[in-house]
């Protein structure tokens, strides 16, 4: 896909939307022609993306994108570099009214029914009290648990913070790690984030959406560089996810009653910093390099092993470049944006399709 001057944010998000096949056949089969200019034009550009006959090799944005600058006031533009999932944002929520979506019932366009899912949220005030020793303890106060349940299209995923001194050559050489499902645990109703004077608590409620969208959060904002980036590789196996241990229980089944839930990776949007200049310091500006790995295939591993004969293949793209890539190295990348499919019961296929 053309990167006419630095549209990459938004190659990279449409490559992983049209790789999600029920989002994917609806934007190839359906009659758009008397819908908004928004679903119209992203319908087109699928359909170019996804044509086996197409005389180009590659495809260029720049009518989705012209659509897109001016419903968004110019705030996404093909001359400058604009955040993805800030993109990917706006364009689900767009996408999702443009298609006759309603602001408040959900469930009501293929984008709610394919991404949406909803948690609890249970809040509790915190106070400070000196104890014998005036030491200051703070404490949450039973009487004042809110919980509430809230929809989603995107889960965040917070990061540990990243050492800030590090001893030695080596030690600062050494990138720091995460297992996917350690960073999930934000999701599990017991760890806890302290939000000011409140504790908050988060846990996914059934059902889950058959596809997940997941947000890696990597940069926090710095009163000095504009922003800061988290460099944590977050590690996973792009094949069953088990997403149960973060879902809610029906009251009086006991745990490891039910059956795995399980997700297998369909799309990965990764991050990588290129200094701008081969003197650059540390901690100087770099210029961002959006890719795109996605699968072909379905999610089952063949005989070849993964991406072997039968297997899902995946692929990396950067606008024009076009890489075959090894699904066993995906998470050796700063992920920043991820999209998991559901595994349907009785099958251990997901519903990858296959590009022409």
């Amino acid at each position: 896909m053309n990167n006419i001057k630095a549209n990459d944010y938004l190659n990279v998000v449409v490559q992983a939307l049209a790789h999600v096949p029920p989002l994917r056949n609806f934007f190839l089969l359906e009659d758009f022609s008397t819908r908004p200019q928004l679903p119209q034009r992203f319908s087109t550009l699928v359909r170019k993306i996804w044509n086996p006959r197409a005389f180009k090799s590659h495809v260029s944005p720049h009518e989705l994108i012209q659509e897109i600058s001016l419903r968004s006031s110019k705030k996404f533009l093909l001359t400058s570099q604009a955040d993805p999932i800030e993109f990917l944002s706006w364009f689900l929520n767009h996408l999702h009214l443009s298609l006759g979506g309603s602001k408040t019932k959900p469930q009501t366009s293929l984008i709610q029914k394919t991404f949406q899912g909803s948690l609890r949220v249970e809040s509790q005030t915190i106070t400070a009290h000196a104890d014998v020793t005036d030491r200051l303890r703070f404490e949450g106060n039973p009487d004042t648990i809110r919980s509430q349940t809230s929809p989603f299209l995107i889960l965040t995923l917070d990061l540990p913070p990243a050492p800030l001194f590090q001893d030695g050559v080596e030690a600062k050489n050494i990138i720091p790690q995460i297992p996917l499902t350690k960073v999930l645990e934000k999701y599990n109703g017991i760890a806890t984030q302290e939000r000011l004077n409140t504790r908050m608590r988060y846990r996914l409620l059934a059902p889950l959406p058959p596809f997940l969208i997941m947000h890696v959060k990597r940069f926090q904002p710095n009163k000095f560089l504009g922003s800061q980036r988290n460099p944590t590789i977050v590690t996973f196996h792009p094949r069953g996810l088990d997403m149960r241990p973060f879902v809610e229980r029906p009251e009086g089944e006991q745990e490891g009653q039910q059956e795995p839930l399980l997700y297998d990776l369909v799309a990965n949007i990764t991050y990588e910093g290129v200094k701008v200049r081969d003197d650059s310091v540390e901690g100087e500006a770099e210029r961002k390099v959006w890719k795109a790995q996605v699968r072909e295939g379905g999610a089952t591993k063949g005989p070849g092993g993964e991406g072997g004969h039968g297997g899902p293949q995946w692929w990396e793209m950067q606008d024009l470049f076009v890489d075959r890539t090894n699904g066993e190295l995906l998470s050796t990348k700063e992920s920043y944006i991820m999209v998991w499919e559901r595994r349907r019961k009785g099958s251990g296929k997901g519903g990858g399709g296959k590009s022409g």
